[in-house]
C-alpha cells in the first residue's frame, strides 16, 4: 500500500500469519517485522552506535514505558535504520520533540494502530 502524506509517500506492506495476526513487513526500503498494535514510534536514524540507546534513555526520562525495543533496525544500503517501537501510550512532556532533535536522528512518528 502506498500512503500519501503532507510529509511525502510511505510505501508498507504486510502479511497474515496464521488466521488473524497481521505484521507489517516493509517501510519503504527496510525489511521489518512489528505486530501494527497500539501505539508504536517509527525512527529513521543514521546506522551508527548508541542511537537506540539513546532513544531508550529519551524514552525512559519522561516516564515513558516501552514494550519492546527492536533487536536490531532495519537496514538498506544507504545505511540509515528504521527502528519500531511499541510505547504503551502517547508520548508526553515533550520526549517525541527532543526525540526528534536527538543525534543522529532523521524522523520521528508516533501513529496510534487501535481499534
Amino acid at each position: 500500500m502506498t500512503l500519501e502524506t503532507g510529509r511525502g509517500r510511505v510505501h508498507v506492506a504486510g502479511a497474515l500469519v496464521g488466521n488473524s495476526h497481521g505484521r507489517v513487513i516493509r517501510v519503504d526500503d527496510y525489511h521489518i517485522d512489528v505486530a501494527p498494535e497500539g501505539w508504536m514510534l517509527v525512527i529513521k536514524n543514521r546506522d551508527v552506535p548508541g542511537v537506540i540507546g539513546r532513544v531508550g534513555t529519551l524514552l525512559g526520562s519522561g516516564g515513558d514505558q516501552h514494550r519492546q525495543l527492536p533487536p536490531g533496525p532495519a537496514r538498506h544500503a544507504g545505511q540509515d535504520a528504521l527502528a519500531a517501537i511499541t510505547v504503551d501510550q502517547p508520548l508526553t512532556n515533550g520526549v517525541l520533540e527532543h526525540l526528534g532533535r536527538a543525534p543522529d536522528v532523521l524522523d520521528v512518528r508516533l501513529r496510534y494502530f487501535g481499534d
